[in-house]
């Protein structure tokens, strides 16, 4: 028996408010999993990971490279023959390649320098192109 000061209708209105928050937790927790799901499909390129370390170590240190080769272009109108003509006042040294570990690895052509280093990062591409 229902009180008299209840009606059918509160009641009613009540259950549906229940069966509301229900569906809206359903959805949150649908939201929550696609957001999960979405993240772990993400960009793979292994950012700041060990993964990642020899690729960012690669990059900065042929920055500094082909700067120093600039610089020596410029300044002597000519290409280095090698690396080690623009140690010491280009650079301090020729830098160790972070993926071979050796500073003999370096790959130099046309003013250019590349990796030595055979393989590919974590996102696949190769050393050498860089």
């Amino acid at each position: 028996m229902i009180p008299p000061c209840v009606s059918q209708f509160s009641l009613a209105h009540r259950w549906e408010r229940t069966s509301d928050i229900k569906r809206l937790s359903d959805m949150r927790f649908a939201f929550a999993v696609l957001f999960l799901g979405l993240l772990a499909c993400g960009r793979r390129e292994c950012p700041e990971t060990v993964e990642h370390a020899p690729t960012a170590a690669l990059k900065a240190d042929l920055y500094e490279i082909r700067r120093a080769i600039d610089d020596f272009t410029r300044d002597s109108g000519r290409c280095p023959r090698s690396l080690n003509e623009l140690v010491p006042k280009y650079l301090r040294r020729v830098p160790v390649d972070p993926v071979t570990r050796s500073a003999e690895t370096w790959v130099y052509h046309d003013c250019d320098v590349n990796s030595g280093a055979t393989g590919r990062n974590c996102a696949g591409q190769l050393y050498s192109s860089f």
